[in-house]
């Protein structure tokens, strides 16, 4: 996948650590088959992460076990238009707040590693 030309709204990041979203692979933890829910995107420690769409914010703070979110550290999730859930995980902070309705580029918090996460990313997926 190739995420700039593919998906334009990736075009801020230097990488992608993980072409091959929605697969299962070996978790780095403890080595056995995960489903892969999504993708992980570097920019660089505490970069500002800008939402790729516009929505309403269902969710912000830390994914516990009964969120849908545990182990994804500091998240923000927002509904878009069409009802599609976008999560962005392992965040150092939130710069959203619940109910809160964020345009395409508003800054919903900060690249860092919280949560089940080896490194500074973004953990990025839509359900």
């Amino acid at each position: 996948m190739k995420l700039k030309e593919e998906a334009g709204i990736f075009h801020c990041f230097n990488k992608s650590l993980d072409h091959k979203p929605l697969q299962i692979r070996a978790d780095p933890f403890n080595g056995s088959g995960s489903f892969r829910t999504g993708i992980d995107l570097v920019k660089y420690h505490r970069y500002s992460i800008p939402a790729f769409v516009g929505g309403v914010v269902l969710f912000t703070g830390e994914g516990v076990a009964g969120t849908g979110l545990g182990g994804y550290g500091n998240v923000v999730a927002l509904r878009d238009e069409k009802g599609n859930v976008h999560c962005y995980c392992h965040l150092d902070s939130v710069a959203a707040t619940r109910g809160q309705t964020i345009n395409k580029g508003n800054i919903v918090g900060y690249q860092v590693t919280t949560g089940r996460s080896t490194g500074s990313d973004l953990h990025y997926e839509i359900r």
